[in-house]
């Protein structure tokens, strides 16, 4: 139910590096055929990292489209927060990182740019519950020593036993949805006055990068 797929069709395809090498090769074959025209006119290239096999894939495509088709790539680093280690500060030290990507002359003729998202904490972000706002924020009202301690692990965080937690079986959910950084951030985003669902909401898909990767789709497919 989102208006620019009445424009686009969306093609989710098995991973170019699967175990299965049949799979991987019919990625391939659809995506960059050794011969004859690709069945995509763009390309949103996931990776959790950027190891050689994917700059060699992102490559094929641009030799194989010859500099003439209009089919473009963009890469997209789908678990940024992770790269960041799910500190606070993920996202600002993922940036700066990606900056000097972008500037690497191994990728300039492979993709058109390079976006950080932390997918998981777009996605609870743009579907997160009242309930979960209020175990949140319940969790945001602890002292600074206990909640230091509650987040410095996913372990911790389900196992803690400080008194007037969510219960651990609430917890693992929350863990499961946002992750420790997107809980470490929705804790931070409360204290500061996100005092209600829909504003959390809103900060949680702002910092997940979702947006910006919205805008390059726009500017380099869609327009």
């Amino acid at each position: 139910p989102a208006s620019p797929l009445e424009e686009f069709t969306l093609i989710d395809t098995p991973g170019t590096a699967s175990i299965s090498t049949d799979i991987s090769e019919r990625t391939r074959e659809f995506v960059a055929p050794g011969g004859g025209m690709s069945g995509a006119d763009a390309v949103v290239y996931l990776l959790r990292s950027l190891h050689a096999h994917d700059v060699d894939f992102l490559r094929g495509l641009s030799e194989r489209s010859g500099g003439e088709s209009s089919m473009g790539a963009i890469a997209v680093l789908s678990r940024a927060d992770e790269v960041g280690s799910g500190r606070l500060n993920s996202m600002a030290i993922v940036n700066k990182a990606v900056d000097r990507l972008r500037e690497d002359p191994s990728l300039e003729a492979a993709c058109e740019t390079i976006v950080p998202v932390a997918g998981l904490l777009a996605l609870a972000g743009q579907t997160l519950r009242q309930s979960e706002f209020a175990q949140l924020a319940t969790i945001a009202q602890l002292g600074e020593s206990d909640l230091s301690s509650l987040v410095v692990s996913a372990d911790r965080f389900i196992t803690s036993e400080v008194d007037g937690l969510p219960s651990q079986q609430a917890r693992d959910q929350l863990l499961r949805r946002l992750g420790l950084f997107g809980i470490r951030l929705a804790v931070a985003m409360i204290r500061v006055g996100a005092n209600d669902a829909t504003t959390l909401s809103q900060e949680l898909v702002k910092h997940s990068g979702l947006e910006e990767l919205h805008r390059v789709i726009d500017v380099h497919f869609r327009r």
